[in-house]
């Protein structure tokens, strides 16, 4: 496959930046309204390519976000908060770092509804992490014959996203869009 193929799937997993990511052979590539804008050898030169490439539209979304403007989702591990008693407030590290592109709800939802679950995370919360990687993790096997489509790959970058927040904090219980 060559690079020309791989840009004309970029707009099905495009999130409100025009951002969309795709791991083929080892290899990450971004893509940017369409059109590569790099090519990395591991997932966090990629994001951090990509936060580079929307640094103003971020600012731009947080200044909107303070105003109670909202749409978009990034990808959390979370667990109950230890400071309540009643164990209904979640909480993540401070020290978690976020590797995965922000999406669009609609994104958001689509990628939740892909590999099994309820799509209506805003009003339903996280996921037990065991249960989100067995998800992604059923939805690969399904689907390892279409390793070249794009949901292949995001659901992929998913699974590997959740084992790490699951390798590296061994107290996050639940993951999901936020």
């Amino acid at each position: 496959m060559n690079i020309k193929e791989v840009e004309n799937n970029t707009d099905r997993g495009m999130n409100k930046y025009g951002l969309a990511a795709r791991n083929k052979d080892g290899k990450f590539y971004s893509y940017r309204h369409g059109k590569l804008t790099g090519t990395f050898d591991n997932m966090s030169d990629l994001q951090k390519h990509q936060h580079d490439l929307i640094k103003d539209e971020s600012e731009i979304s947080r200044i909107k976000e303070l105003a109670g403007v909202e749409e978009g989702a990034d990808f959390y591990g979370y667990y109950k908060d230890p400071k309540d008693p009643e164990g209904k407030t979640m909480t993540y590290p401070d020290d978690m770092e976020f590797k995965t592109p922000h999406r669009s709800n609609a994104n958001a939802r689509m990628v939740l509804s892909r590999i099994g679950l309820d799509p209506d995370f805003e009003n339903t919360g996280s996921t037990p992490i065991d249960d989100f990687i067995a998800a992604t993790d059923k939805y690969l096997r399904m689907n390892v014959s279409d390793k070249d489509n794009p949901h292949y790959d995001e659901v992929e970058m998913y699974d590997m996203e959740a084992k790490r927040i699951k390798k590296q904090h061994p107290e996050v219980t639940h993951v999901g869009f936020n």
